[in-house]
């Protein structure tokens, strides 16, 4: 499992090889600077089946594919948070 961080979120990536497909788990976690009451609890988790290819490239995927939720996560917080 590696872990990660991207704009304060903690971010987890396994991988796992089965026969010829791969199964890839992202788990992004609430980083205490949005929410106290939230710190550390899972924010988004996603699992996929790709194909194999090389594990570094789907590492590589699996975390940028994280960063853009991220980022997503943190523009729909401010946008909450102007509406307020």
């Amino acid at each position: 499992m590696q872990e990660y961080e991207h704009r304060g979120h903690k971010i987890l990536i396994s991988i796992t090889r089965a026969t010829d497909k791969v199964k890839v788990e992202t788990d992004i976690f609430f980083p205490p600077n949005l929410d106290d009451r939230r710190d550390g609890l899972l924010l988004s988790r996603d699992t996929e089946t790709v194909s194999t290819m090389a594990l570094e490239d789907i590492n590589k995927e699996a975390f940028e594919s994280a960063k853009r939720t991220v980022d997503v996560l943190i523009a729909e917080h401010s946008a909450a948070s102007r509406k307020r």
